[in-house]
């Protein structure tokens, strides 16, 4: 009465095509649930992984790390793929092989994990990242005695091929057994030696391995006080003696651009008083002023102020850029002119 057919041979009720569905629909069977397959978040991006031709024994790691590995194919101990994933927030991550020169994205699926298996993955996310910290901070605390060791036996030495080129005196450093000179970087809280840094007579600068850099810097005239008035923030050691040389002020130098908001920080901590004066490398030569915008930055975060030097057309052609240099071209009279109450107010920023 609905329409349906007999089929003899299949023994089956069938609706032949045109068959309204609603008069049939009583006797359609139940669609079948199919089970997509269950795959845990890791087993999905090894997948990819493989699949991208990368050779991956057991479970990727994705702890946001980037991974080398070998790939099908490729030169016996030569590791000429690489992945990274990232299992927090929305997993996702890529994958490189640089023999078949392929980059892939790769994000997941977001249906396959289960609450348990979430859980799982994010616990040991968590072991890994603590491992992993704690394999830093004792290589870190190893680094650190091996500095300490090298310091304390290096030779006191007034003459360095550096600080000639430089035209600054020596205030307090040592050499090593290489004739590298030696800046050490100070915790300024605990007085402890953190990092050290040494420089070649031809100006190549190299940091002691696994010693963090971060916040660590070198007082040039140690005896500041709370009250001492104003403190001088520089990136390098000779900027900062060649600052200290003109202005008689104590100068604490940051070792570069990327640790000068730490090092002001630490320093409006312990000098919660002081004026502190960030004396600013002006990068004019390149797009963006790194040397001026860090230390904006940083004065801003302590409510400290910016000295810029002011670069004739003709420094700046040269490559000029510091408070050292323009003691260099002018003399120490010129860099001490920035500091005058008649600054102009293109030099100085409050």
């Amino acid at each position: 009465a609905a329409g349906a057919k007999w089929d003899r041979d299949a023994k089956q009720w069938y609706a032949p095509e045109g068959t309204p569905v609603e008069k049939v629909s009583a006797w359609l069977p139940a669609p079948e649930k199919t089970a997509s397959p269950v795959l845990s978040l890791e087993e999905e991006f090894g997948q990819a992984i493989r699949n991208a031709g990368l050779i991956l024994e057991g479970s990727p790691i994705m702890d946001g790390r980037i991974q080398r590995v070998p790939v099908v194919d490729g030169k016996p101990g030569a590791k000429d793929g690489s992945y990274c994933g990232h299992a927090d927030g929305h997993p996702n991550g890529w994958v490189r092989n640089f023999k078949a020169g392929t980059h892939e994205k790769w994000l997941a699926t977001g249906q396959v994990l289960s609450g348990p298996e979430k859980a799982k993955l994010e616990a040991d996310r968590t072991e890994r990242i603590e491992d992993r910290n704690r394999e830093l901070e004792a290589r870190q605390s190893k680094a650190k005695k091996r500095s300490y060791a090298v310091w304390m036996n290096a030779a006191e030495g007034k003459e360095h091929g550096y600080l000639a080129a430089k035209g600054v005196e020596n205030f307090g450093l040592k050499q090593d057994q290489n004739g590298h000179l030696l800046v050490p970087g100070y915790d300024l809280q605990t007085g402890r030696l953190q990092t050290l840094q040494r420089i070649g007579a031809d100006g190549s600068k190299l940091f002691e391995k696994d010693c963090p850099k971060k916040g660590a810097c070198y007082v040039i005239a140690s005896d500041v006080k709370s009250d001492a008035g104003e403190i001088l923030l520089a990136e390098g050691y000779a900027t900062g003696a060649s600052l200290h040389m003109a202005t008689g002020k104590p100068v604490a130098v940051a070792f570069d651009a990327d640790n000068v908001l730490s090092v002001a920080t630490a320093l409006r901590e312990k000098y919660p008083d002081a004026t502190i004066t960030i004396c600013a490398d002006n990068d004019h030569k390149v797009n963006k002023n790194v040397g001026v915008e860090k230390a904006r930055a940083a004065a801003q975060a302590v409510n400290g102020k910016v000295m810029i030097p002011s670069l004739t057309e003709k420094e700046k052609e040269q490559g000029m850029t510091d408070f050292n240099d323009i003691h260099r071209s002018r003399g120490l009279q010129a860099v001490n002119d920035h500091f005058r109450e008649n600054t102009p107010k293109a030099d100085i920023e409050r």
